[in-house]
């Protein structure tokens, strides 16, 4: 599968990739949100981050299987890949319930098919209020162009993908069909068996309309997705992958170029393997507590939270603590529209201190993982006015103590004083700047809370105070 980007950071990017194709495999295993190959190969070279997943198995055993659509495909190609779905069926302890429609595109067909499809969901100005939002966290300069990021990241790196609309597995032609292409199918059979057994739609929600008011989630479950695909695919490879696989994988690996990816902002480059990294290690942990039977009970009681996927232990008894944020759009006057309500959650808050396109701003990231690991809840809202191309941003966190607020609200001054410079205001449970670059900032503190805003004059700034309760202003 494959997709990627948290809130409306994530929101419309990755998740109208998920929703394009659970999995288009972008990649991130770029080949799942552009499959599972590209940068998924990136992560399994990685010798730091490789497990043996499951010891090699018993010999192959024979499996029913419904005759596979494959008319396009050449015969010798399509025994291949129904090898390879025999292969995953062997361990995977998932049936096929229908056969896998298969086609075969050329790389230019692939891609213009994914680019159609995406950018019918994701327009220049859904990209325009992306970049606002994300340019208010810190995380992308204010001029950056993501519409073209995303258009010349898709030439770079869409290989093929599952399709959980029509139900269709688009292969690549022209590139042949060796290790990686092999290891890749054997990803994407993974995501036929769990739309086919578990529904990635309707049953998981896995679509733009649902996961655009829900980050959190859906950030957790294509995690989970992700990461069970990505620890099938170290199955197959561990167990089947021939002598010539192992070879044509070192060889990809030497040769592979993504100059496009290399050159993404560096919270989108982490943010893109969170489901193939993180994602296989919360399923790992599980798989190891009882194999693919722990693994496919994931499906019945769904991760919630990217901080269940950050740590398992918490999962499922980890909670979402509500944080509600007043709708501020009647109190900032005319002119004034709500561009984006959401969660960024513990990932995300990580990436906000750590990954901030301003080096100098950001926190180390030991800091930053300490900071955000408290993290119990949290909603956010972003506002824009046209007549002043300008935008307000409020913020608010709720921590699981008083010791984890302490420990975040730290480290937030520690970000804000190396983004915006000297305060002029502080004290105990309050720090403003009166004017910075992006307009005024305060940050405040109750016991169990933190609250940001930034806004681009001190009206806005009153006004988002006043509906607001139970902060030292």
């Amino acid at each position: 599968m494959d997709s990627a980007g948290g809130m409306n950071l994530r929101k419309n990017i990755l998740f109208s990739i998920l929703a394009l194709a659970v999995v288009c495999c972008l990649a991130l295993s770029l080949l799942a949100i552009f499959g599972a190959g590209a940068l998924a190969w990136q992560i399994y070279s990685n010798p730091t981050w490789q497990r043996t997943p499951a010891a090699a198995g018993t010999p192959l055993p024979l499996i029913t299987m419904p005759v596979s659509e494959s008319k396009s495909i050449p015969a010798e190609l399509a025994r291949q890949m129904d090898t390879i779905q025999r292969q995953v069926l062997s361990y995977r302890s998932l049936p096929l319930k229908q056969p896998v429609q298969r086609g075969l595109l050329s790389v230019e067909e692939l891609r213009e098919k994914v680019e159609k499809d995406f950018f019918a969901e994701y327009s220049r100005e859904d990209a325009a209020n992306d970049t606002r939002i994300l340019s208010a966290f810190g995380l992308l300069s204010p001029d950056f162009k993501l519409y073209d990021f995303y258009v010349a990241l898709y030439a770079e790196q869409v290989a093929g993908y599952y399709d959980p609309k029509s139900k269709e597995m688009f292969v690549v032609k022209g590139k042949g069909f060796n290790g990686p292409e092999r290891s890749t199918y054997a990803h994407e059979f993974t995501h036929v068996l769990q739309d086919q057994n578990f529904d990635l739609r309707n049953g998981l929600k896995i679509t733009q309309e649902y996961c655009k008011h829900n980050t959190e989630y859906c950030s957790a479950v294509q995690a989970l997705i992700e990461g069970d695909a990505v620890l099938s695919e170290q199955t197959w490879f561990s167990r089947f992958a021939t002598a010539q696989d192992r070879r044509d994988t070192q060889e990809f690996y030497r040769n592979y170029k993504s100059p496009v990816y290399d050159s993404a902002p560096a919270y989108l480059k982490l943010d893109f393997l969170f489901p193939y990294q993180q994602g296989y290690e919360f399923v790992q942990t599980q798989f190891d507590k009882g194999g693919w039977n722990a693994v496919n009970a994931l499906y019945q009681q769904l991760p919630i939270s990217t901080e269940q996927i950050l740590h398992p232990e918490r999962y499922p008894a980890e909670k979402i603590l509500d944080t509600p944020v007043p709708d501020l759009a009647a109190a900032l006057g005319a002119g004034w529209k709500e561009i984006d309500r959401n969660a960024l959650g513990e990932w995300y808050t990580y990436l906000v201190l750590t990954q901030g396109w301003n080096v100098s701003a950001r926190i180390s990231e030991s800091e930053g993982r300490k900071a955000a690991e408290g993290w119990g809840g949290d909603r956010y809202a972003c506002y824009w006015n046209d007549a002043l191309k300008q935008g307000l941003l409020i913020f608010r966190s709720r921590w699981d103590t008083a010791t984890d607020a302490v420990e975040f609200w730290e480290a937030a001054q520690t970000y804000g004083k190396n983004r915006w410079g000297k305060p002029d205001l502080t004290k105990t449970n309050l720090i403003t700047w009166d004017k910075t670059a992006d307009g005024a900032v305060i940050f405040a503190r109750n016991t169990q809370e933190v609250i940001w805003l930034i806004s681009p004059n001190a009206a806005a700034l009153d006004a988002a105070r006043k509906a607001i309760d139970g902060f030292p202003w």
